[in-house]
């Protein structure tokens, strides 16, 4: 087992420090299965200590070709390291733990660095742009950074940048759209964008974007003459959104806002807003028809400005109604309910695909609350699943007293996803099927009582 997703992940680290990061891993499990082959005859506890020094070892696999492994390594480090008898073999676990935290932690110093400073070039040199073309291989390159972000947490420096760099490469398309002459709601798009992401200041300064926004806007769409008056043009634009009911609707209803604007130029902001809060609904829309979509463009979509506009709330409402089914992958016969709130319908898919042992489903529903900023239950529900999902494959596997450990793993999080009744059921059926096995499962998972103090 090689360590290929690091190697990339230490960008500041040279190739011979990466490999010899790969070889104390491969220096540790050796010595980890070492102690699995021959257990300390005289530790009451070595049976159960194999057990779990085992399944630490496929843990510890699995975290190494994760999608972040770094994290995933140090937390198994962790765990691994106070169960292992040979000293040297803790001091190596503590090293490597150490190591790998460490240079993680400049490796995302030195990608979010790297990020802000692409990210103000970029910015720049797309308002400088004086055609469309110039625009895609700064929409490329910001896409890249995104990219490269992926392996680090989204909690941390790196992540930050990352969404960031998520709404810089949206503004930079409208701004693509602005220069090829696109219809006048694109500027108002990318007004919202410059309010939304309140960074912006750091890659240029906003009063230079806004600046450059109005001179477009001016460009393409010059005050008329003999308008009407500001309050009928924001009572035409006012009924026009009220008269919006459906998704459906939603293009018919932009195209009137536009004609509007055609027709009376920049004369009410409501009249902007408005088709710039519309259209960003439209977008999302037509992308999840497409399929084109992830829970990243869900959450953007969830802490939508609206304006508390009651029809764009309706509007809102709906499409994440109408989004879920299809990032979830579910049949349309398991859609939401008529007046079913967002909430209430992913609780309803976790709990059916619970019942169900449809894990996939369960899986990608509890990763969606978690990238979504939603949440109907609770953050221990994700390490209950994958111990409680770790207990049924040893079962498969006819490994009870793993089974046992797991089980009780699942337990320990109380979470109420996977119920102490449904885990109490499992534990259950291996006592009754297989009480020595369950007894040595049980024994594992118990604290070790500190040795009695020998008399001097």
């Amino acid at each position: 087992m090689k360590y290929p997703a690091l190697l990339l992940l230490f960008a500041t680290c040279s190739l011979a420090v990466a490999a010899s990061v790969d070889e104390q891993l491969e220096q540790l499990k050796s010595a980890i299965r070492q102690e699995i082959r021959n257990p300390n005859p005289k530790d009451p506890n070595a049976l159960s200590h194999g057990m779990d020094l085992q399944t630490y070892l496929v843990e510890l696999a699995g975290a190494m070709d994760s999608e972040k492994p770094a994290p995933a390594i140090v937390d198994t480090l962790n765990r691994i390291e106070p169960i292992l008898g040979s000293e040297k073999s803790r001091a190596l676990c503590q090293t490597l733990a150490k190591r790998i935290h460490e240079e993680r932690e400049q490796g995302e110093t030195a990608l979010a660095e790297r990020m802000k400073a692409e990210y103000s070039a970029t910015l720049r040199a797309a308002l400088d742009a004086k055609d469309i073309k110039d625009l895609d291989p700064l929409i490329l390159k910001v896409n890249r950074l995104v990219a490269d972000a992926r392996p680090y947490p989204t909690d941390g420096k790196v992540g930050d940048m990352s969404n960031h760099g998520r709404l810089l490469s949206e503004f930079l398309r409208g701004w693509q759209d602005v220069l090829g002459g696109s219809n006048r709601s694109s500027v108002a798009n990318l007004r919202n964008l410059l309010n939304y992401d309140r960074e912006f200041g750091e890659w240029m300064p906003r009063s230079e974007v806004l600046s450059r926004l109005t001179a477009a806007e001016e460009a393409m769409y010059p005050p008329r003459a003999g308008s009407t008056a500001d309050k009928d043009v924001e009572a035409k634009a006012r009924q026009i959104v009220a008269d919006t009911h459906t998704l459906a609707e939603m293009k018919d209803s932009l195209g009137k806002l536009e004609r509007l604007s055609t027709v009376y130029g920049r004369s009410n902001s409501y009249l902007t807003e408005a088709t710039s809060n519309l259209q960003a609904l439209q977008r999302y829309y037509v992308e999840s028809e497409k399929g084109a979509l992830d829970n990243h463009q869900l959450s953007i979509l969830l802490h939508f400005n609206s304006s508390h506009e009651e029809a764009l709330v309706s509007l809102q409402s709906q499409l994440v109604l109408h989004m879920l089914p299809l990032l979830l992958e579910v049949a349309a016969a398991d859609a939401p309910k008529q007046g079913e709130e967002a909430r209430a319908y992913v609780h309803r898919v976790e709990m059916a695909a619970r019942d169900s042992a449809d894990w996939g489903l369960l899986n990608r529903a509890l990763d969606l609350e978690q990238t979504s900023w939603f949440s109907t239950t609770g953050s221990n529900d994700r390490w209950a699943v994958q111990a409680y999902l770790a207990g049924t494959n040893f079962v498969r596997a006819r490994q009870y007293a793993q089974a046992v450990v797991s089980f009780q793993r699942a337990l320990n999080t109380g979470s109420q996803l996977i119920s102490a009744e449904m885990i109490g059921d499992r534990l259950d059926i291996i006592r009754k099927e297989h009480p020595q096995e369950y007894e040595t499962g049980i024994k594992a998972t118990l604290p070790t009582a500190p040795e009695a103090t020998k008399p001097k």
